[in-house]
């Protein structure tokens, strides 16, 4: 190859870099990328590899946090059938990343980001299987049920905010359950699920009295 064919392909390289790196800030392309990076647990490899989204040395824990950090949002920001399915893949792909690393001598990972790994691809396999059975293709039975009541749990223990298209989506799926085959059993294991979503009761504590001015003589 010549020198100027040479140059022309890494100064083609480099742009198509930068540019990469610029789209960065929209999430989904570092989430992708994030991910690919988090297959390779080379610490030295790791920490040479530029990630504009993470603050000082580069590490797989870092990484992995900003993959968990970016799930969450989408969870947030879940609008769609579509939304789900990318978001299920996101989260299955990372905990592969982690069980891979378990598989490394040497490698380490600590029990808070372990935990909350699995926990994000436990909710969403539950979210996946309450899709399925409002779509029909999966038969609601006490186990989906025992899975799908986690999903409220695990929402706030990951500090996720609140989605109507979720809630909406579990109150849909409870619906078609009520009008399916499925037996009182289970029937009544779905209706449970929605007392998790519904608003907390209002509290009476600190509930101001009127007193009437003649009281005041006692």
């Amino acid at each position: 190859m010549g020198a100027d064919q040479s140059s022309t392909k890494h100064t083609r390289r480099r742009e198509y870099r930068s540019g990469k790196r610029g789209r960065e800030e929209d999430g989904e392309e570092a989430l992708e990328r994030a991910l690919d990076l988090l297959e390779n647990n080379d610490f030295t490899h790791i920490a040479h590899t530029p990630f504009s989204l993470i603050r000082g040395p580069v590490s797989w824990a870092k990484v992995a946090e900003f993959a968990c950090n970016k799930i969450k949002t989408d969870l947030a920001g879940l609008r769609s059938e579509g939304n789900l399915r990318d978001v299920a893949s996101h989260a299955t792909i990372l905990l592969s990343r982690l069980e891979a690393r378990d598989g490394v001598k040497g490698a380490r990972t600590t029990r808070e980001l372990r935990d909350t790994i699995r926990q994000i691809a436990t909710l969403t396999r539950a979210l996946t299987e309450v899709r399925r059975i409002h779509l029909g293709s999966l038969s609601p039975n006490f186990e989906t049920a025992s899975r799908a009541s986690t999903i409220r749990q695990l929402w706030a223990r990951l500090g996720v905010k609140d989605n109507p298209w979720v809630k909406g989506l579990i109150e849909h799926t409870v619906a078609q359950v009520l009008t399916s085959n499925a037996t009182p059993g289970v029937e009544a294991a779905f209706t449970r699920l929605l007392l998790a979503w519904q608003p907390p009761p209002k509290s009476t504590e600190g509930t101001k009295v009127q007193w009437d001015s003649d009281d005041d003589e006692f």
